[in-house]
């Protein structure tokens, strides 16, 4: 009797963030504190493989989750990606060739080979189709008839159909055709062959005149004397009587643009007169200039602003509050100069490295363990020692507002 060898499956734990190898059976429990992250896979929930690093992942794209752009493990491109039909697999693959891949996704070929990573079962000569989810905002290769996750019809591109163009064939010119015959072939063009629109003089592709146009006489303007047909000849210019002479009304044109010109000139002197009277500022013996400075120094010292007398050099302790739910975070930060350094830690220590300006603005990189990038610190030192911020997450782009103290 010949023995049924289980395979080794690699599984990611998100709670522990560790990878362990265990067999493939339908209960998954995680190695670290034996907790079950499957009692029935991989038919229960849906689940992520990477071709690549052939490792699986509990997913949440049912739950409203996002396709990922790359590996959460060794963080290849997202390429191509496939969800099964006949369990809850989504797999999905860079394009590399790297060590020990077993299945690998083509979009262009419509394949996945040798069969899904989670069940097994080869689609050669399946109908697969691409899907454009705009719920994962992904696009996939799947079996499926519905979407799991948009809840839409998963259904074939439609054929276009050809549409066909009744031209009319009489009156038909050729190339380099006069005007006159133009005009007979209506909208089409003799020259490219072009269809404009109805009535037009010229056609919208080449230019070539589609009809004569007949110039209209131009209207004159009503209750205008018609011109004299001896101007028109200049044989007869001497009947042309001399035109009535416009001098005075000339004159009397200069005259009150003149004194339209001055008056606008001292309406200006005006003016000026008055904002430079608003602009002097008059002492009086009632006068006190210390109680405005006074008030402005203790609007100072009660409010926080941003730190332009901070030091260029310092190491320094934080603690406060991070995200809507106010889990405690720590910061240790170091300046030299415009460069920043430090941890951040909440139940994980980031390790942070980036620049601070004069005014106390920063942006940190945080790296995990001082490892993987985690995402990005954004915020600013305040004069009463305070900081406040964003941290946004690398992965889900996600971001989380935070606010400490000094020490």
């Amino acid at each position: 009797m010949e023995e049924t060898l289980t395979r080794q499956i690699k599984v990611y734990c998100p709670q522990h963030q560790s990878v362990f190898e265990v067999a493939d059976a339908a209960k998954i429990v995680c190695e670290i504190r034996e907790h079950a992250l499957s009692n029935d896979f991989p038919d229960a929930e849906f689940w992520e493989y990477c071709c690549d690093c052939q490792t699986f992942f509990p997913s949440d794209l049912e739950v409203g989750g996002k396709a990922k752009s790359a590996c959460p493990q060794c963080e290849r491109p997202t390429l191509s990606r496939f969800v099964c039909g006949n369990c809850k697999i989504v797999s999905y693959d860079s394009g590399e060739d790297t060590k020990g891949k077993i299945f690998q996704l083509d979009l262009n070929a419509k394949t996945i080979e040798p069969s899904c990573a989670g069940c097994l079962k080869d689609f050669a000569g399946a109908d697969l189709k691409l899907h454009k989810c705009e719920e994962a905002q992904a696009i996939y290769l799947t079996s499926r008839k519905d979407c799991p996750f948009c809840k839409k019809e998963i259904a074939p591109p439609a054929k276009k159909k050809a549409v066909a163009q009744n031209l009319p064939t009489q009156n038909v010119a050729k190339v380099g055709t006069s005007v006159a015959k133009t005009k007979l072939l209506g909208s089409i063009c003799p020259t490219c062959g072009a269809i404009s629109e109805p009535d037009s003089v010229f056609c919208a592709n080449c230019g070539q005149i589609l009809k004569e146009v007949t110039p209209t006489p131009k209207q004159l303007p009503p209750n205008m004397p018609p011109i004299p047909t001896e101007v028109a000849n200049p044989t007869v210019v001497d009947n042309v009587k001399p035109a009535t002479s416009t001098k005075s009304s000339n004159t009397n044109g200069c005259l009150i643009a003149v004194g339209v010109l001055f008056g606008v000139i001292v309406l200006c002197v005006i003016f000026q007169g008055i904002l430079s009277t608003k602009n002097t500022i008059i002492p009086t013996a009632n006068t006190n200039y210390n109680s405005n400075s006074n008030s402005n120094n203790a609007m100072d010292s009660n409010t926080a602003s941003p730190n332009s007398s901070l030091s260029t050099s310092f190491s320094r302790d934080y603690t406060g509050k991070i995200g809507k739910k106010d889990f405690t975070i720590t910061m240790s930060l170091t300046r030299d100069g415009s460069r920043l350094t430090g941890t951040a830690s909440t139940s994980k220590t980031d390790y942070l490295y980036g620049t601070i300006e004069s005014d106390g603005s920063f942006t940190l990189d945080g790296k995990e363990n001082d490892i993987k990038l985690t995402g990005k610190y954004i915020g600013r030192i305040y004069s009463d020692g305070s900081i406040r911020g964003t941290w946004t997450s690398l992965e889900s782009g996600k971001s989380s507002s935070f606010s400490l103290s000094e020490d």
